[in-house]
């Protein structure tokens, strides 16, 4: 599913990029998790991220993530995938 969605934002890119990218997962949910299924419920976004050449690898070499969680009426409830600058 996350693959899916992602592709119909994000097109694919040619080559994944030969530096680190660092992002920002934050979710909107109604009910808050501990960070563990924070980041575990959204490992399949580097995944996808990976598959679609943005990121050139999942592991700390070239991806940097943060995660953040936001409580809010179930109705806008959603996960925003920011790409951040590198400092």
């Amino acid at each position: 599913m996350w693959f899916i969605l992602l592709r119909a934002q994000l097109p694919p890119q040619a080559q994944a990029p030969d530096q680190p990218v660092k992002m920002l997962i934050r979710s909107y949910r109604n009910r808050l998790v501990d960070f563990a299924n924070l980041v575990g419920g959204a490992k399949p976004i580097p995944d996808c991220l990976q598959r679609l050449n943005y990121i050139k690898d999942d592991n700390p070499k070239w991806f940097d993530c943060q995660y953040e969680q936001v409580q809010c009426p179930r109705a806008d409830e959603r996960t925003e995938i920011h790409f951040l600058d590198q400092d």
